[in-house]
C-alpha cells in the first residue's frame, strides 16, 4: 500500500512539475510539504481524499518552495513545522491554513506578527478537553483537583487555563515552572492532594526526563495521568486523548473547502480535531481502577 501511495504522489508530482503552485484553476491549493518523506505522502493521500471536486491541489516542498510561483488566488497549506516555517517567511498577502503543528510552535513562529489571513490544523488538544476526560477521576473530597504542571514560557497553556469555564477552573491546580526549575522535583506535595495528572502540550515538561520522572512519580503515588498524545499510553498515563492522523487531514480538508466555497477562510486562529480516547488497562488496574468502569466524558 505504502508503494501504491508513493505511486500516486510521483505522478501527481510529474503533472504539476512544470507548473508547481501555477497552474490556473478556479480554487487552487498549494499544498507545501516539510519534507517528501512517507508520512508526508500519506498526509497528502488522506487530505486529498476529502477535498471537494472544485479544488485543484498542487504540491511543493520546502526546500524548493518558491513565492514567486504561486497565484495571487492561490491558497497555501503548509503541512508541518518546516513548511510552516518557510511560507510564514515569505507570505505575506495569502491566506494560510497551517496543519500538522503545535500551537505553541506556531506562536513562536509568528513572533509579533502573525500573517493576515490563517487558520491552523494543530495537532494540540484543547485543555477543556482534557480536564473534562479527567474529571470523573475525582472520587473523594480529598483528592478533589487536577493537577496541570506548565512551564512559564508556555503562552498557548497559559490562554488556555484563561479561558477555562468557571466550572473547570475550580477543579484545576496548577503549577507554573520557572526556567531553570526542575519541574519532577517541584510536584512531589502535589500528589498527596490531585485526584488526577492532566499532561499539556509543553515540551519543557512532558518530554526526555522530566516526562519519565514524573510518570514515574504519578505511578508510585498511585494518581492516574492523562496524556495529551497516544504515545504517553505506552510510556505509562492511564488514558491518552489524541487526535490521529485521519482525523487532523479531515479537518485540515474540511477547512480547504470551506476556503474554496466561500472563498475566504471561515475564521483566524487555531481549530481543533475531532479525536480519540484510550485507556491503558494495566496502569489502570495498578492503579484500582477497573477499565470498563472507568467513565469517559466526551465534549
Amino acid at each position: 500500500m505504502a508503494h501504491l501511495v508513493k505511486y500516486v504522489i510521483f505522478f501527481q508530482l510529474c503533472l504539476f512539475s512544470l507548473l508547481p503552485c501555477t497552474a490556473q484553476a478556479s480554487t487552487p491549493v498549494c499544498l507545501v510539504l516539510s519534507d517528501d518523506s512517507t508520512l508526508y505522502d500519506e498526509v497528502t493521500s488522506l487530505i486529498e481524499s476529502s477535498l471537494s471536486s472544485e479544488v485543484t491541489l498542487q504540491i511543493a516542498y520546502t526546500e524548493t518552495f518558491d513565492s514567486n510561483d504561486v497565484l495571487e488566488s492561490s491558497l497555501i497549506v503548509p503541512v508541518g513545522r518546516r513548511a510552516a516555517e518557510k511560507v510564514s517567511s515569505v507570505i505575506d498577502d495569502h491566506p494560510i491554513i497551517y496543519s500538522f503543528i503545535e500551537a505553541q510552535t506556531l506562536n513562536h513562529i509568528f513572533s509579533d506578527s502573525p500573517p493576515h489571513r490563517w487558520q491552523a490544523s494543530v495537532i494540540n488538544q484543547p485543555l477543556s478537553r482534557l480536564i473534562k476526560t479527567a474529571q470523573p477521576l475525582i472520587r473523594n473530597e480529598y483528592r478533589n483537583k487536577l493537577l496541570i504542571v506548565i512551564a512559564k514560557s508556555n503562552v498557548w497553556a497559559q490562554s488556555q487555563i484563561d479561558n477555562l469555564s468557571p466550572e473547570l477552573r475550580d477543579i484545576i491546580e496548577v503549577m507554573i515552572v520557572e526556567q531553570g526549575d526542575v519541574a519532577a522535583r517541584l510536584i512531589d506535595d502535589s500528589f498527596y492532594k490531585v485526584a488526577a495528572v492532566v499532561a499539556v502540550n509543553d515540551t519543557v515538561i512532558w518530554s526526555g526526563n522530566s516526562a519519565k520522572w514524573i510518570l514515574h512519580q504519578a505511578y508510585n503515588y498511585q494518581v492516574p495521568v492523562v496524556g495529551y498524545a497516544q504515545t504517553f499510553q505506552k510510556a505509562g498515563a492511564m488514558i491518552s486523548v489524541y487526535s490521529s492522523l485521519s482525523q487532523i487531514a479531515e479537518t485540515t480538508a474540511g477547512l480547504i473547502n470551506d476556503w474554496a466555497k466561500n472563498k475566504q477562510l471561515s475564521s483566524t486562529g487555531f481549530v481543533y480535531s475531532d479525536y480519540k480516547i484510550e485507556v491503558n488497562e494495566f496502569i489502570a488496574r495498578a492503579l484500582s481502577y477497573q477499565p470498563d468502569k472507568i467513565i469517559i466524558k466526551r465534549d
